[in-house]
């Protein structure tokens, strides 16, 4: 941030919004720069779809692949059924393996997977959803994957880059952060999901995403901002 420049403050209607879900570096970013929000422990899609149900969160971020290919919208419709409800694109954000450079493994597609030590994400994060979909569609079982579980996407890169995984899916951002080469497996939107009566508290941080996310997406790489 320039010297001289305010952060952006949500203001709403008794507090800032609590904000759950998804793990994303171009977020952490807008977060860190751009504006304030109270950061739930609520960590990947389905937690932030949970906070959202229980009322302990009033926005989350999502990227969940449904089985007929469409992302987050059925999702929420299902958690917050009987109320207003919405669904609103931040950026569309690209996933792959990250392996190490030169690719010594030769690791190409998912269907090896059960063959190499995996930087795995949690179960039920976005993340491990869309691997395990992918593999499934590739007629290998998810349940044969072996590797430690990671909590965000830097972090799965860092594993890869240490030696301590061969493989692991996470953004490509995250495989640039630590140098990593990157075999490309899916686009996918990362949106911002929310009941009506928070508008209010979600309206600066989509405003933010619109007006700074072009310049801090231009800073990493594997992102196309919705506008």
């Amino acid at each position: 941030m320039r010297e001289g420049e305010q952060r952006g403050v949500l203001t709403g209607p008794g507090h800032a919004l609590r904000l759950a879900g998804s793990d994303d570096p171009l977020l952490d970013r807008l977060l860190a720069e751009r504006v304030d929000v109270e950061r739930t422990p609520d960590r990947g899609s389905f937690a932030g779809l949970s906070a959202l149900w229980t009322g302990t969160a009033d926005a989350a971020t999502l990227h969940l692949r449904h089985r007929d290919g469409t992302y987050n919208t059925p999702f929420v419709r299902s958690v917050l059924a009987g109320r207003e409800s919405h669904v609103i694109p931040l950026w569309r954000r690209e996933q792959g393996l990250l392996v190490p450079p030169g690719n010594p493994h030769g690791i190409g597609h998912v269907a090896t997977l059960a063959r190499h030590t995996v930087a795995l994400r949690a179960p039920r994060t976005g993340t491990r959803v869309l691997l395990e979909l992918l593999m499934l569609e590739a007629k290998a079982d998810p349940a044969a994957l072996h590797g430690a579980v990671h909590g965000s996407h830097l972090e799965v890169a860092m594993a890869v880059a240490s030696g301590t995984a061969e493989t692991g899916i996470a953004t490509r951002a995250a495989a640039s952060a630590f140098a990593l080469d990157f075999v490309p497996l899916a686009w996918e939107p990362f949106e911002l999901a929310f009941p009506g009566k928070a508008l209010e508290l979600a309206e600066p941080l989509i405003a933010a995403a619109r007006s700074h996310g072009p310049a801090l997406a231009e800073q990493l790489c594997g992102y196309e901002i919705i506008t």
